[in-house]
This record gives structure tokens, sequence and C-alpha cells, in this order.
């Protein structure tokens, strides 16, 4: 059941991208995404946030680009967090990169909760170059996530002292 979900979400996030670029003649920041929500199941054992990442600095990404739609499904009984993330990497988002022409990415990542308490939930990804770490305060319903890059495991280019935050909206 979690695969069909998943491949329902991915369908449907592709669509939604796809019909906002076809209506779009002009790629900005001014593209909607699914609304701000987060919430959970009655027996609080399923936690589901949507919207878009914005980043704190305004600094151009092309891990969470501009334009970008995200769903998150955590858990509490498995222990985790699986992460739609639709994203438009465009020029302007991989400055120092040779890309030429926007790039269209349907993602899914998994998050380990490492806390799940009255007050929040923390979860993280450990990947090769860098530390992600989802936080979602419940009583300010705020959620956020954060890029540490690290070359701890292996990464050569990576820099410590690189981190990135952006905010649910």
């Amino acid at each position: 059941m979690i695969n069909e979900r998943g491949a329902i979400v991915r369908l449907f996030l592709m669509m939604l991208i796809s019909a906002t670029l076809a209506a779009s003649s002009e790629l900005d920041t001014a593209v909607d995404s699914d609304a701000r929500m987060i919430s959970f199941d009655a027996p609080r054992k399923l936690l589901v946030l949507t919207g878009r990442w914005v980043s704190e600095s305004g600094r151009p990404s092309a891990v969470v680009p501009r334009i970008n739609t995200v769903r998150l499904e955590c858990h509490r009984d498995l222990g985790s967090c699986t992460a739609f993330i639709a994203k438009l990497i465009q020029p302007s988002d991989a400055p120092g990169y040779a890309l030429t022409r926007s790039k269209l990415w349907l993602m899914q990542e998994t998050y380990r909760i490492v806390e799940w308490s009255e007050s929040r939930l923390v979860a993280r990804d450990e990947s090769r170059a860098a530390d992600f770490e989802v936080r979602v305060s419940f009583s300010d319903n705020v959620a956020e996530l954060t890029m540490r890059e690290t070359g701890v495991r292996g990464a050569e280019d990576a820099k410590a002292d690189v981190v990135t935050r952006w905010l649910l909206k």
C-alpha cells in the first residue's frame, strides 16, 4: 500500500509541476504549489506535511531550488519519514554549474526519525556529502529543513561551514 501511495504521490506531483509550467510563460518564483499543511492522523502515528521549502537565506540552491513542492509522510511505527519533492532547477539556481536549460526532477528521500515527542519531530538523512535534518515544532506549527555539508563520508569538495536552512511555506 505504501508503494502504491508513493507512486500516486509521485504521479500527482509530476502532473502538478507540468500543468504549472504549461500555464506559465515565464519561469520564476511565482509558481504556486500545494498549500502549507502540517497534520496528524487521529492516533498521532502519521504526520503529513505539504507545501514548499523556501530558503531562509535567499541564496540559490540546486539542492532545493526556488520552485519546488514537497509532501513529507512520517510514520511513527516505522521510525521513518518519506519525502516526495518535485523541483524545477533553473540555471539561476545552480551558479557555477554548466546548466544551460531548466531540469524538472522528482525525488524521494527517506529520513530516520531520531525524536518524536509531544512537542517536536526530528528526522535525519546522512548522505555522502551532507547531513539533512527535518525539524517540526508541533507547538509552533513550524517545519524546517537544514543541510550541513560534510566530508566525513568521503565527499572531497564538501565545506563543513556551509549550512543551509529552508522553512515550509
